[in-house]
């Protein structure tokens, strides 16, 4: 008897593991895999109406902020996502799209507190699968030539970073916007 336990036990085991990787593998590449490339494009319905396609805003700087209301670090308050892009002033946009959920369960999950930032609902993850994202929330910085320059899951309890930590990821893409303006060195 406790022999068939022990085999049980095995085979859940590895089970789950075949289950984790087949995850893995259907997500796609890791999110890093895009740095230096072009952001993959998509359109996603707006929480408030209407859609928002990437290509819209070409010419500015992007900052994508994956992340889920059935996440337990993704912080729901998205006055840090707005104070962070009124201090980058004009040509930054930041985007939180929402995955995992349709719009009625963010809708209810934000309880009708306005965002201030676009808050952009990827219901299948499809687009969440295209970027690589495989853990929540994470940040896609994408400059204003439309690639991606840098990547980051954030990795504390609350979901949000501290303002060093923003600005030094921030750094990042306006050093590459410095690249390839006219007289950069790219």
């Amino acid at each position: 008897m406790r022999g068939s336990r022990r085999g049980w036990l095995w085979l859940m085991i590895l089970g789950a593991l075949a289950a984790t990787l087949a995850l893995l593998v259907a997500r796609g590449p890791d999110a890093s895999a895009l740095v230096g490339r072009q952001a993959p494009a998509f359109v996603l319905p707006r929480l408030s109406g209407g859609d928002v396609s990437l290509g819209q805003f070409r010419g500015r700087d992007v900052v994508l902020r994956f992340g889920s209301v059935a996440c337990t670090t993704c912080d729901p308050d998205f006055s840090r996502l707005l104070a962070w892009q009124r201090q980058a002033g004009q040509g930054l946009e930041v985007l939180a799209i929402e995955e995992g959920q349709s719009a009625s369960v963010v809708r209810l999950a934000l309880g009708g507190t306005s965002a201030g930032v676009p808050v952009l609902v990827d219901a299948e993850g499809q687009v969440a699968a295209e970027y690589g994202v495989r853990r929540l929330p994470v940040f896609v910085f994408i400059d204003r030539q439309g690639v991606v320059v840098d990547q980051a899951v954030v990795g504390t309890r609350t979901g949000l970073w501290s303002q060093a930590t923003w600005e030094t990821h921030l750094e990042r893409l306006r050093a590459a916007d410095a690249r390839t303006a006219p007289g950069g060195e790219g």
